[in-house]
């Protein structure tokens, strides 16, 4: 909840920055002619559309990527949790360093 105002600040600042570009490069029309001033504006407009492209070109990548972490963490999850549910039994048969081993085993892997 506090990164909303983290990023709030943010497009604040970039709004701002926009403004104040736009309304020198306005001015510097008016008074001198001059329509250099406004290409300070392209990294306005050029790089989120790059931005959108890569992402675009990412997605599927990085989808599929986030979905084998999930996966593999989930059944890290399950098999901790198993070996938790059957402490006593682990416990009883001295079988620790193979749950252990076998835990260390999925994290390498």
């Amino acid at each position: 909840y506090s990164k909303f105002f983290v990023v709030a600040k943010c497009l604040g600042r970039l709004l701002a920055s926009f403004v104040l570009t736009l309304y020198l490069a306005f001015d510097a029309y008016a008074t001198q002619g001059m329509l250099i001033p406004f290409l300070a504006l392209t990294p306005f407009v050029v790089f989120p559309i790059c931005l959108y492209l890569f992402m675009a070109l990412r997605w599927s990548t990085t989808s599929l990527m986030e979905e084998q972490i999930t996966t593999k963490t989930e059944a890290m999850v399950d098999k901790v949790n198993y070996a938790i549910d059957n402490y006593r039994m682990v416990a009883d048969y001295n079988s620790r360093a193979a749950v252990v081993d076998d835990v260390v085993a999925d994290i390498k892997a």
